[in-house]
């Protein structure tokens, strides 16, 4: 007789997919390898499917109503709509293996952002950058992740993961004339259009480790007015915003903690490593070595130092060796031949990310790579 999948059993799929093979899902879920198979190719025929859907979250605002009212009924939303239920935990255990931490740098997504670039090949401007090719994106990136971990777990164990958010992960429609010519929806939109994609990602990695930190920087697009010159409190940023709707919708999850400074810099440990960060806007030069140099000035000029800077902003991925305890890692940006770098830089950007651990003896350890979305999708 014939047994009708239930929706847990999809989902466990759509979640184990990739570091689990057809034999494992099988065994797991009491079903054959046969039933599996066909399952997992009609899923891939129709991936909304294998998704566990984002709840919608609707608010409707009288028309008169108090920010603290209005923020009273979005926490009570949040809590109800969204919950760690979504995603089971499992048991970690060293059992004698390397311990390090896991780093993910997160930067200048630019959500909305519609990036074009004359291609040679056809003679014509093609799209490199939009909401379709970031979605592509976040897919590669999740799926890099998981191979990484699938190669790292028999070696390796992870007391914790930190996810570094840099700031740019919104575009905006107000940073420079003519803006909205270049993107797809206003800063308003970008914000609920990326906030439940974030924390599925978190939500989902959280599976995976002992516990999560989430790190909030702001950026630049993120500010509230275009004046680039004119100092605003952080709270006004946009960004800011967006990373305690972030807080709200991942706080029922244990594991997970959404730290949102009200500062446009920020420091961390891991182990006997200070991890010192920031956007990056603040490094005006254009060329490398003024970011280095900056860099070491920094390093000069704070109490404690640090032995790494964290910065993203320039959209070039690098990492810069500034003195034998010492580094600066440049995040890179999710845009492929994105325009404004090419001119300011004059150099064709690469999408890429870092990912890298530390361990008790380094700050980044031998697992360091950049997670790199290129491929066709820039073209497709």
């Amino acid at each position: 007789m014939y047994k009708f999948w239930t929706n847990e059993e999809v989902q466990f799929i759509a979640q184990h997919k990739l570091d689990m093979t057809k034999s494992q899902i099988a065994k797991a879920l009491g079903r054959t390898y046969k039933a599996v198979d066909g399952k997992m190719n009609e899923l891939n025929q129709d991936p909304a499917k294998a998704q566990p859907k984002s709840p919608e979250v609707k608010i409707i605002m009288p028309e008169t109503i108090s920010t603290e009212s209005y923020i009273n009924s979005l926490t009570e939303i949040v809590k109800k709509e969204y919950h760690a239920k979504r995603f089971p935990s499992f048991n970690f255990k060293s059992n004698g293996k390397s311990k390090e931490i896991l780093n993910l740098v997160i930067s200048d997504v630019h959500v909305g952002k519609i990036n074009t670039w004359y291609d040679t090949l056809t003679n014509k401007k093609i799209i490199t950058y939009d909401d379709a090719i970031r979605s592509k994106f976040e897919k590669r990136y999740m799926e890099s992740i998981a191979r990484l971990l699938s190669l790292w777990q028999h070696g390796y164990f992870f007391e914790k993961l930190n996810i570094i958010l840099l700031g740019d992960i919104l575009d905006n429609d107000r940073i420079f004339r003519g803006q909205k010519t270049c993107i797809s929806m206003s800063v308003g939109q970008q914000i609920w259009a990326i906030v439940a994609e974030l924390a599925d990602m978190f939500g989902v990695l959280s599976q995976y480790f002992p516990k999560v930190e989430v790190i909030g920087i702001v950026g630049n697009h993120g500010r509230s007015t275009s004046e680039s010159k004119e100092e605003e409190p952080v709270e006004n940023n946009f960004e800011y915003q967006l990373y305690k709707i972030l807080q709200l919708m991942l706080q029922e999850n244990k594991k997970i903690t959404v730290t949102v400074p009200n500062s446009r810099f920020y420091s961390i440990s891991n182990y006997a490593h200070k991890i010192f960060m920031s956007h990056g806007d603040t490094v005006r030069g254009y060329t490398i070595s003024y970011a280095e140099r900056k860099a070491k000035e920094l390093l000069i000029n704070l109490p404690e130092g640090y032995n790494l800077y964290c910065i993203g902003h320039r959209h070039r991925a690098d990492r810069i060796a500034l003195s034998p305890t010492a580094e600066l890692l440049v995040n890179g940006c999710w845009i492929p031949y994105d325009d404004y770098a090419f001119k300011l830089y004059g150099v064709s950007t690469q999408p890429c990310q870092w990912c890298f651990g530390s361990s008790p003896h380094r700050v980044i350890s031998s697992l360091c790579v950049p997670i790199d979305f290129r491929g066709s999708a820039g073209k497709d």
